[in-house]
């Protein structure tokens, strides 16, 4: 995973299965933004409307950046809705703001709460599975 600093960090993700219904299920650290492989504190700082692709703001490249941004904001309305279901829900009100644009008015460390709450109210399903057909060589 690479750091705002531009450093790299090794993450072990631990996988826990279910005993009753066998589902798998990862236990992710709050500064992963889960199939993304840089933190949540320099994909948001990436994300701002205010910042162009181009500027220096994170180690991501310009079209990584754009990338996130265009990620960000086609689900946009989705992640709203979750948040506001959020809201009826926790105490996440007083902290992330609706509507999430423009994103400086969030405050600092808001995705990595957005998404630690997503994905513990079951929002964000975060686990994929893949089936393939391996060909005999």
């Amino acid at each position: 995973m690479h750091k705002q600093d531009d450093s790299c960090i090794f993450l072990v993700v631990r996988r826990l299965r279910c005993r009753g219904c066998k589902k798998i299920s990862h236990e992710l650290p709050d500064i992963v933004v889960p199939y993304k492989r840089h933190e949540s504190d320099t994909i948001a700082s990436g994300l701002r409307e205010d910042v162009p692709p181009e500027a220096d703001c994170c180690p991501a490249e310009g079209s990584t950046i754009s990338r996130w941004k265009h990620w960000f904001f086609y689900n946009q309305t989705f992640l709203e809705e979750s948040l506001h279901a959020l809201q009826n829900q926790q105490e996440i009100t007083s902290i992330l703001i609706l509507p999430l644009s423009p994103l400086h008015r969030q405050p600092e460390g808001w995705l990595r709460l957005f998404v630690y709450y997503l994905v513990n109210a079951g929002f964000w399903i975060h686990t994929r599975f893949s089936v393939g057909l391996m060909e005999r060589a």
